[in-house]
């Protein structure tokens, strides 16, 4: 029985995916298995993972979700710990030796995440990049983490993280429904709210950046208000920053999600639905002067802000160049 089972869903990746199991196959670690579920895929994804039949195990399906497809993947893992890789990133090369030596010492550690580089040329960037050397795993003990990761002040990629698969049996895996849209942090959510979160600060693993289309953005900030619906109940018991008010909990959740879904929607050029999130933000917030601020920039002309878009742009591809240790959402 592999210590490890990775799980990689992989839908029109032929591009990609070799990159991504080259990458797991060159691991300095070798107790694992892969698992590849290959979601309905249209273009040569699945000759792709053919040319690597003798060494993993190949999953087809129709077209269903990254959810289902790591679902699927989980039900047939045989591993005590399962990793996440999706088909269009990379991993360093010490990533799973790191990890299970950290499970080794923290056994209780519900969730185990780490830094990421941002890199176009993925598989580039994990030929030239080393790890920093031996990791003093001690002065990086699991700890509570369901109020950073609800209310977004760092976040998980998906990536970077190993999980116990016990645990992922107890809590159902990811939720299926397509409309979440991010079924990966309402799972990290419910781990959280019950197991602490371990986090090692050195780059692990690499991820292609991509570009988001409106409708994409919409769906994300869908699926969010989604899971702070669905996460509620958690909120009394698990988040330390309220002390137990759920109601506040989620108030300010809400508050940073319309007034970042403001932003998005005004830069978009959509001033008549980004006037309707800054609303919803000051409505929640009442002396959130900077969310009543965008809000009349709606009814003017942008071009009075384009420098500071400028400014906002910079800064944002400052930090998708840099090294990735759990940035907001």
């Amino acid at each position: 029985m592999p210590e490890v089972s990775v799980v990689i869903p992989a839908y029109n990746a032929g591009a990609t995916i070799t990159a991504a199991l080259s990458s797991a196959f060159a691991q300095t670690y070798s107790d694992f298995e892969v698992i590849v579920v290959d979601d309905g895929s249209t273009d040569d994804t699945s000759q792709r993972i053919a040319e690597w039949s003798d060494r993993l195990v190949a999953i087809y399906q129709p077209n269903a979700g990254p959810a289902r497809a790591r679902n699927e993947a989980i039900a047939r893992a045989r591993g005590r710990l399962i990793a996440f890789l999706d088909a269009d990133d990379v991993w360093l090369p010490h990533k799973l030796a790191h990890q299970v030596a950290y499970f080794q010492r923290f056994p209780t550690t519900g969730l185990l995440h780490s830094a990421m580089l941002v890199r176009d040329a993925a598989e580039e960037a994990a030929r030239e990049t080393f790890d920093s050397g031996p990791l003093q795993y001690d002065s990086l003990p699991p700890r509570p983490g369901f109020a950073e990761l609800f209310h977004c002040d760092v976040d998980v990629n998906t990536l970077t993280v190993m999980v116990p698969r016990a645990i992922l049996l107890e809590l159902g895996g990811f939720d299926e429904r397509r409309e979440l849209y991010v079924e990966d942090w309402d799972l990290w959510l419910r781990i959280a709210a019950r197991c602490e979160v371990g986090f090692l600060p050195v780059p692990l693993a690499v991820h292609r950046p991509g570009g988001s289309m409106s409708s994409a953005v919409e769906k994300t900030f869908r699926g969010q208000e989604l899971v702070i619906a669905k996460s509620a109940p958690l909120c009394a018991g698990a988040c330390a920053r309220h002390a137990g008010d759920a109601d506040a909990c989620v108030r300010e959740r809400l508050h940073k999600l319309y007034r970042q879904l403001g932003y998005e929607r005004f830069w978009n050029g959509e001033p008549e639905q980004a006037r309707q999130a800054f609303a919803r933000a000051y409505a929640i917030r009442p002396l959130d002067i900077r969310s009543r601020f965008y809000y009349a920039g709606t009814f003017l002309d942008r071009s009075w802000l384009r420098p500071l878009r400028g400014m906002s742009h910079s800064v944002r591809s400052a930090k998708e160049a840099a090294v990735s240790t759990g940035s907001p959402r």
